[in-house]
């Protein structure tokens, strides 16, 4: 049977406008920045996110993982990976990660997500070539455009509810019997940055291997 996986953000009109973008574009750096507040305490519902055991991971598998997928998406599989997780909660799940990226296309992303009390951020941006394409924040639908020229700015508002354009999605890729926006296939390269980043010295195998 077919299977997908919840990584929303790829139907989002912006980021699909973003993709749009690229084509015929291989930017040279990506900076992908994630922060928001948390710091559950005893008794919090949340606690369990805190203890890798139970929910596989800290930031970067909770919130990181959204952003290094759209990362697959746009560039495909990338040819290295190094990480360093830190600023541990005391169950273990790192409140920090800081994730480099580097495609055998030239294209070189850094990834940041952390749980932490400076002011939140959740932004996307890619350059190369003298321009510069923003998504900040990534979910607003705000699409900045920056070059030499001047700025210039498109919202694409996202739907009310993210999950619906995946389900239905995923129900007209059963029905044509095709693969589904994100398939597993995707999903499972993530989590194989994912597991890499989290290695001192990652070895991370070559396409080829």
């Amino acid at each position: 049977p077919p299977a997908a996986v919840a990584y929303y953000r790829r139907l989002a009109p912006a980021v699909r406008r973003l993709r749009e973008e690229l084509d015929g574009w291989t930017p040279a750096r990506v900076d992908v920045r994630f922060r928001c507040a948390f710091a559950p305490g005893p008794g919090h519902p949340m606690r369990w996110r805190t203890d890798p055991a139970v929910s596989g991971g800290g930031v970067l598998a909770d919130a990181g993982s959204h952003r290094l997928d759209l990362l697959v998406m746009l560039f495909g599989r990338p040819d290295d990976v190094r990480g360093r997780l830190t600023d541990r909660f005391p169950r273990g799940a790192e409140r920090r990660a800081e994730v480099d990226l580097a495609w055998a296309s030239g294209v070189r992303a850094r990834v940041v997500a952390e749980w932490g009390d400076a002011p939140p951020v959740d932004r996307i941006e890619v350059m190369g070539e003298g321009r510069i394409l923003t998504l900040d924040p990534l979910d607003s639908g705000r699409l900045r455009t920056h070059t030499a020229r001047g700025t210039s700015e498109v919202t694409l508002a996202p739907a009310p509810n993210p999950h619906q354009p995946l389900i239905a999605d995923f129900v007209a890729a059963v029905a044509a019997g095709r693969p589904p926006v994100c398939p597993v296939s995707d999903a499972r390269i993530v989590d194989e940055i994912i597991a890499a980043a989290g290695r001192p010295h990652p070895a991370w195998p070559s396409l080829s291997g």
